[in-house]
């Protein structure tokens, strides 16, 4: 990943929650769909295939928390409740649990049964992402969280948006990766008819990683590009999207004046899409665009 220079360069990042998924998912770093301003000394709900989570920060130390989102008592959910000192309180009976998710204190009672726990889900903060292990416990210690220098680049300011799609994830990963669609879904906006008619691409595999690059020589510039830069005249584009397991999607694409290459810019923009399935649940194949 090459970071280009940050004249005239937008950056998007986009935490996208999907409905379904039927691919499996398991010992893989995923991705929190709230990033890391989000998350406070608040109890905050989420889910990610099937397991709803509450995260929470600790006052003391500021290390974010992520634990299952229910009492073990009557099944509350712990993100209807408050945190006290650096426990997370249950809202139902005051139950505390620490950051491991165990029981540390009973109000009405003295003694804590034992197994009086939640599940503790293992987290790391980075390039304001918030990564999580759904996987095995014991095999957390291969957490690898996704590396995105462009997030926290000090030139750039990053914008961050939230979808939520009622698809299975992978649709929106082949669609974010065959961009031949844009001439005719996006006609109005970012669409052009070379998009998908000029394009020489090359596809390179890096272990489970897949790179698509697209390059577009003197073609019409796309409407939206004309409304923004106000430069009518043909262009060259280009577009490089990259796609990490389980559910990471990086563009980097722009346009330079025809025959110039990538020499005189005169826009670039970067985009990055963190996909989590929110269930399990298998739906029928559909074309997605």
């Amino acid at each position: 990943m090459v970071l280009p220079s940050s004249k005239n360069v937008k950056i998007r990042i986009k935490l996208v929650s999907t409905e379904h998924t039927n691919g499996l998912i398991g010992n893989v770093t995923s991705i929190s769909n709230l990033n890391s301003e989000e998350v406070t000394d608040k109890p905050l709900a989420s889910r990610m295939l099937d397991d709803p989570f509450v995260l929470f920060r600790t006052p003391s130390t500021g290390k974010v928390s992520i634990l299952e989102d229910r009492c073990v008592h009557r099944q509350a959910p712990l993100s209807l409740g408050e945190i006290v000192g650096d426990n997370l309180q249950c809202g139902y009976h005051g139950l505390e649990y620490d950051c491991s998710g165990t029981c540390v204190r009973i109000p009405s009672q003295k003694k804590i049964p034992p197994g009086a726990a939640v599940r503790s889900y293992p987290c790391i903060e980075q390039q304001g992402f918030i990564h999580v292990w759904m996987g095995d416990p014991a095999l957390s210690n291969t957490l690898d969280p996704y590396d995105f220098p462009f997030a926290s680049h000090p030139e750039w300011q990053a914008r961050y948006a939230h979808l939520h799609g009622r698809f299975d994830n992978r649709l929106l990963i082949d669609n974010l990766m065959d961009v031949t669609h844009l001439p005719f879904a996006h006609k109005s906006t970012i669409g052009t008819s070379g998009v998908a008619e000029q394009a020489i691409a090359r596809t390179e595999h890096d272990g489970e990683r897949v790179r698509i690059t697209r390059f577009m020589e003197n073609i019409a510039p796309a409407p939206a590009h004309i409304a923004v830069t106000g430069y009518s005249d043909n262009v060259d584009r280009w577009q490089v999207i990259e796609y990490a397991p389980p559910g990471f999607v990086w563009l980097q694409a722009g346009y330079s004046k025809a025959g110039t290459g990538l020499i005189q810019k005169i826009c670039c923009w970067i985009v990055i899409r963190c996909i989590s399935p929110c269930l399990r649940q298998i739906t029928p194949p559909f074309i997605y665009g």
